[in-house]
């Protein structure tokens, strides 16, 4: 969901995941603030620092293992709407927090929901 509200607009979202030890292993991971809207997934966030271009190739074939595993998921436009709409409903968020071209997909421009 935060990757849909740092958007311009809703639309599909491809996610792959790989497990933190697997990172661990090769990459230097930094816990930082993530910058989002919704607040309680702000200190969830994890970068992967200081890639160089090793790292990157270990990066990308984590990346394809993951998706061999089948750890990953697609999100229609449909399913993305739903998050947010249901992200705003339990008052994660603010409609205000959207970019005016989501809130239009929404069919709102303000704080009318």
């Amino acid at each position: 969901m935060t990757v849909a509200l740092g958007r311009d607009e809703i639309s599909k979202i491809e996610i792959v995941w790989i497990e933190e030890e697997l990172l661990s292993g090769g990459h230097r991971l930094e816990r930082t603030e993530g910058d989002t809207r919704v607040s309680d997934m702000v200190n969830k966030h994890v970068d992967v620092a200081s890639l160089d271009y090793n790292g990157l190739g270990r990066l990308a074939a984590l990346t394809l293992s993951s998706v061999k595993a089948e750890q990953y998921r697609c999100f229609t436009v449909k399913q993305v709407r739903a998050l947010v709409i249901d992200a705003i409903a339990d008052n994660r968020v603010e409609i205000n927090d959207l970019k005016e071209r989501a809130r239009r997909q929404l069919g709102v421009s303000d704080a009318s929901m």
